[in-house]
């Protein structure tokens, strides 16, 4: 076997193969057999990004086509269970970039290909539609398209296939109501998230007044984001998806500090573009949930900037929390990065109040546990801005996105 090479495995059916690239041919091996491609046998090397059902992350793939027919995938996923992938992409990009030269040498009439994976279509022509509807959206009356959407989605979104996870997690969290009042908690979640999607057409008028006085503050509020503007030390916000969730940053502004969000960012391309563009409007900058991302939440933070995040939602290889008295993955960066700089923690949430307004609340500076050496101490803490979330969910049900898989 040539020193080039790579595993993967197609799919959970198929078993992992050893690929390699010998002087004249491709070969490969798996359960002990062999067997080998000639490079000049090799017709088309059709490269393109694929992605796979409910994940937003995108892998390199080559479909390799011969004289005869026959088709061999190679890609940068390799399946290592039903709905789970292995990233292999540093052993495969250079894998790929010297068989394509070998083919192309063997082979003076291949013919090489960049395309798109189907899913990829679809997802342009969903953002195409999504896009076309976000900006019908931003002509009509925000209260008017708010009060209809949310009518139709309260009677709608409890037949959808998503309310069966978001069902099941209500009975966990509520195992003392009855189905009725669960009933009346799953509408109120559907008629606020058919709220939140006409808001974001309008989210930048709501954040600049233009909608009309809309965000409120308690005093307490005022005082905190005073206070942020005198104080040396970095802050992290953290919240979760309750309410209008998008509304926290922008309002944080007045603190007079630049602000930063961490975001976990849209699978379709189009709607992505779109919404990064309006909330980078509105805060300094963002930063996509990826391998960068502490780096840039470290330079944010060395810059004394507000980092703010959202944590309510399941980050597989997390620290272990309990929420509902559940245990849950959380992502601990939020007290890694706070015992790091000894950052000013506070929570922040929006709430949905019945007269077409806002309700948004920053917390006073967290007192953080600290371990005997007085550094914060990182468990405890994503244990103790975890109650305060569940605290703010218990309040007000119907207005925390159900839908996500808290516990797994």
């Amino acid at each position: 076997m040539s020193d080039a090479h790579y595993r993967f495995r197609a799919g959970i059916s198929t078993p992992e193969r050893l690929y390699a690239l010998a002087p004249r041919h491709l070969e490969w091996q798996s359960d002990g057999r062999q067997a080998r491609l000639p490079y000049d046998q090799i017709s088309t090397v059709n490269v393109f990004k694929s992605r796979f059902w409910g994940a937003s992350a995108t892998y390199w793939t080559c479909i390799l086509t011969t004289r005869s027919g026959q088709r061999i995938r190679l890609g940068a996923a390799s399946r290592v269970g039903f709905r789970r992938v292995e990233d292999r992409t540093s052993t495969y990009i250079p894998f790929i970039k010297e068989l394509e030269a070998r083919v192309a040498s063997a082979n003076p009439d291949a013919h090489f290909v960049k395309g798109q994976h189907w899913l990829t279509r679809v997802d342009n022509l969903a953002g195409s539609i999504g896009l076309a509807l976000f900006r019908v959206l931003r002509m009509l009356d925000l209260d008017r398209t708010s009060n209809a959407m949310a009518w139709l989605m309260r009677g709608l979104g409890p037949r959808l296939r998503g309310s069966r996870t978001a069902r099941a997690q209500l009975r966990a969290a509520f195992p003392e109501k009855t189905s009725a009042e669960l009933n009346q908690i799953l509408g109120a979640m559907w008629d606020n998230l058919a709220r939140v999607v006409v808001e974001y057409a309008h989210l930048d008028a709501l954040c600049a007044g233009t909608c009309g006085d809309r965000i409120v503050m308690h005093e307490s509020t005022i005082r905190n984001l005073a206070a942020a503007r005198t104080h040396d030390k970095p802050i992290i916000v953290f919240s979760g998806h309750l309410s209008n969730w998008e509304l926290i940053a922008p309002g944080a502004m007045s603190a007079g500090r630049k602000i930063a969000l961490v975001y976990r960012k849209n699978p379709i391309g189009a709607l992505e573009r779109e919404l990064a563009r309006v909330r980078g409007g509105l805060v300094a900058a963002l930063f996509p949930a990826g391998p960068r991302t502490a780096l840039q939440v470290r330079e944010a933070l060395g810059r004394k900037w507000i980092v703010g995040m959202l944590i309510d939602q399941h980050y597989a290889g997390g620290m272990d929390v309990t929420f509902f008295g559940r245990p849950c993955k959380v992502n601990p960066m939020l007290a890694r990065f706070a015992r790091l700089f000894d950052c000013s923690i506070h929570g922040a949430r929006i709430v949905r109040l019945p007269d077409r307004r806002f309700l948004y609340e920053v917390t006073d500076p967290l007192c953080v546990p600290r371990d005997t050496d007085g550094n914060v101490d990182v468990a405890a803490t994503m244990q103790m801005v975890t109650s305060l979330i569940e605290g703010w969910v218990r309040e007000y049900p119907g207005q925390w996105m159900w839908l996500h898989k808290r516990w797994r």
